[in-house]
């Protein structure tokens, strides 16, 4: 397979591949960076904050609550 080497994690591509033109670099780049996508492994986002649920406050007592910035 082109750009893999026998190195796990290392590809080639360009001159370092061998001798190449232009065109012939730029498409081994596209495929190595092919490769490249499909080695990492997504890591997950951060769990989204959840808020507790908005409830109906009409009918209690109120309350007081002191805030102190």
């Amino acid at each position: 397979s082109p750009g893999k080497t026998n190195i796990p994690g290392v590809f080639v591509c360009g001159a370092i591949a061998g001798p190449c033109d232009i065109a012939q670099s730029i498409s081994q780049a596209d495929s190595v960076a092919s490769l490249i996508a499909a080695e990492i492994k997504a890591e997950p986002f951060e769990k989204p904050i959840q808020y507790p649920e908005i409830r109906d406050t009409s009918k209690e007592e109120p309350r007081i609550i002191f805030a102190y910035h």
